[in-house]
């Protein structure tokens, strides 16, 4: 994915929820792409709903510290460069959890 680019459709959300790390953001990935890529909300409705997801999820077998989860959702929005770095990061403009 290009910065630029609108996207749709279900992938994986790595996310943190608990209250030890500060600066820990949330990740997508999707079945049969390479990589991964950021993710934010783009607006407070977005942001309810991914608090209330990621409250839901289970833990994240791959992190050995309490609060990283893991599931599948569906998101979608545009693909925006991070203020960081630039990287792509996607700036979800819906979010909800898919059927698992």
């Amino acid at each position: 994915m290009q910065v630029g680019d609108r996207v749709e459709g279900v992938a994986t959300l790595d996310a943190y929820n608990g209250s030890i790390c500060i600066e820990c953001g949330a990740k997508l990935k999707q079945s049969g792409c390479p990589g991964e890529i950021g993710f934010r909300n783009a607006n407070d409705a977005v942001d309810e709903e991914y608090h209330r997801i990621i409250r839901e999820l289970p833990a994240n077998p791959d992190y050995q510290t309490d609060g990283f989860v893991s599931g599948r959702v569906f998101v979608s929005g545009e693909v925006i460069p991070n203020g960081a770095d630039g990287s792509p990061t996607l700036n979800a403009e819906v979010i909800r959890r898919a059927s698992e």
